[in-house]
């Protein structure tokens, strides 16, 4: 992974928590990820979401159309390009998951 060749720095955008980051119930991390997270994410407009499963050496990569998010990719032992970012940006999951085990 690199910058981009122009030499200008990378930032990555964080988008603002909404008002109201938790539902009233607590829910499991992993259904709020999956549910209430997605679609906050989802409405700020955020190209990509990835859903880690550590236990199932899984992730699920989401990506902004313009409308809404649309799952591009699972992947267990798989390099990830994320296309259409300001950097060019890489995940090697074979080795995520590997430093999990």
């Amino acid at each position: 992974m690199g910058g981009p060749s122009s030499g200008s720095a990378c930032r990555f955008v964080i988008p603002k928590a909404s008002a109201h980051p938790y539902p009233s119930k607590p829910l499991s991390t992993a259904r709020r990820d999956e549910g209430l997270k997605l679609r906050e994410y989802e409405a700020e407009g955020v190209r990509y979401y990835i859903l880690i499963y550590p236990n199932a050496q899984l992730a699920k990569i989401y990506r902004h159309d313009g409308n809404k998010f649309r799952k591009v990719a699972e992947c267990d032992t798989d390099r990830f390009e994320f296309d259409g970012l300001p950097c060019p940006v890489s995940v090697d999951f074979g080795l995520v998951f590997r430093r999990l085990r």
